[in-house]
This record gives C-alpha cells, sequence and structure tokens, in this order.
C-alpha cells in the first residue's frame, strides 16, 4: 500500500545543520507534498567549531513556518535538559553541562554561567517556544509512531494510544530507553499491535543505527552511529516500502 504523502523521519541531528541541509536535499524532500518528522535530539554536540545549535534550530523554525501542518519536531532527552533550564535558569546541572550543554549555549554567546546576568535572555523567544512549546512528546497517526527512545511500560503505550500527555517521569523514561526498538519478545510485540496495530514504530537515541529489528520490518531505528557527526534519514513511501539516506 502506498501512501498518500511520503514520510522523511530524521533522526538526532545535534546542531549540525550543515548535514541537516544536506539530507533533506539527497531525500528530495518537497515542503508540499512530504511530511517531515525529526525524532528530537536538536542540542548538545561534541566541540565542533562548524556546528551551531542556534542556526540549526532557525533553519527547523523556517521549515515549520514553511510547512507548519507537515513538519513535527519529537521531544528527545538532550531537548528535556535544555527546556528545563529555559524554564528555570540558574547554573545547568552538570550531568547537561557536559555532555553538549556547553556547546548549545556557547552557540548563543553564552559563556559565564555563574554571573549575576540571566543568561537565559540570550536565547531568542522563537527558540525557547520552539524548544518548549512546539517540541511534542510523540508523533502519530493511522501509519505510524515516532518517539525518541522506547517504551518501558504499558500504561505508557495506552496514554499515546489515547492521544493523552505522558507524565513528567513516563517521558523522561521513553525518551533514555535504548532497548525497546531491539527487543525481539513475541510478548512485546503483541502489546505494540494490542495498542498501535500494525503502524510503523521509529525510533532515535541510540547510536546504533540505522536498524531493522528481525522480528518485524516495520520498527525502525532512524540513527546512525553518531552524535550528530553523520546524519540519517529513513524514507517511508508505504507499507513496507522504505529506505535510508544519509548526509
Amino acid at each position: 500500500m502506498v501512501f498518500e504523502q511520503r514520510y522523511i523521519v530524521v533522526g538526532d541531528v545535534h546542531g549540525n545543520w550543515r548535514d541537516t541541509e544536506i539530507l533533506l536535499k539527497k531525500a528530495s524532500y518537497e515542503p508540499t507534498k512530504d511530511r517531515l518528522i525529526f525524532v528530537g535530539d536538536y542540542n548538545d554536540h561534541l566541540p565542533y567549531s562548524d556546528f551551531s545549535v542556534r542556526k540549526l534550530i532557525d533553519n527547523l523554525i523556517a521549515l515549520h513556518r514553511k510547512s507548519p501542518g507537515d513538519v513535527f519536531f519529537i521531544r528527545g532527552n538532550h531537548d528535556l535538559w535544555f527546556a528545563e533550564w529555559l524554564l528555570h535558569g540558574g547554573a545547568p546541572p552538570e550531568s547537561w553541562y557536559f555532555q553538549g550543554g556547553r556547546e548549545t549555549l556557547a552557540s548563543y554567546e553564552i559563556v559565564n554561567m555563574w554571573g549575576d546576568q540571566d543568561e537565559c535572555d540570550k536565547v531568542p523567544q522563537p527558540h525557547k517556544e520552539f524548544i518548549c512549546d512546539l517540541v511534542d512528546q510523540y508523533y502519530l497517526d493511522d501509519h505510524m509512531l515516532v518517539i525518541h527512545g522506547g517504551f518501558t511500560t504499558e500504561m505508557q503505550m495506552q496514554t499515546i494510544a489515547e492521544g493523552g500527555r505522558l507524565s513528567k517521569e513516563d517521558l523522561t523514561r521513553i525518551v533514555w530507553d535504548r532497548y525497546y526498538i531491539f527487543s525481539e519478545s513475541h510478548s512485546a510485540h503483541a502489546l505494540y499491535q494490542k495498542y498501535f496495530a500494525e503502524r510503523y514504530l521509529i525510533t532515535g537515541h541510540t547510536p546504533e543505527g540505522p536498524f531493522v529489528n528481525p522480528c518485524n520490518p516495520k520498527w525502525i531505528l532512524a540513527n546512525a552511529a553518531s552524535r550528530g557527526e553523520r546524519l540519517c534519514a529513513v524514507v517511508i513511501e508505504g507499507d513496507q516500502e522504505y529506505s535510508f539516506v544519509y548526509a
């Protein structure tokens, strides 16, 4: 079965604005025809001088403005860290700062995190709205489910299947899970089918892909083995009709 729209689902991009542009060109992305979904982790990268979280988010906002009904952004674990800091300010936790937060803040010319000034003011309001509001917990339609990591409880599945909002605790568990997409357990696949039938499951987060689950070819890890150095997307045209694209 061929879908009415192509889906382009992009793995973790981590500030790599240039290769994000290259990836979309290689996928022949057409805003008027395709549905574009990002699996999360827009910020936080290794200390590469040619990466920029600020420039990446500028570009993602522009993509959404051009086609607001067909461009979607899912929340990742790194985005949770950034959103928490934007909401509460102060000194960032070391768990974030030394896993890419330092580079994220530097892209906004924030280098002194322990002064008296409220450094959150240096992040443009559209960027705050992007990270805190536009980036969503999951994507779900008749053909697919996109989450950043994986499920850890049945209640999480039920909440999403009903279109509900995950608790902060459940969202944290989902974005950090690295195991579910690799599961070959019959019970895990049967439980997924109970709530989501034959929908694709597309995830990111884990740098061990791209990967297609041998028990279900519609369970796909759309993330390359890197932290933004090599970008990957899965282009889905129909039921079990898909291909991988790399920047």
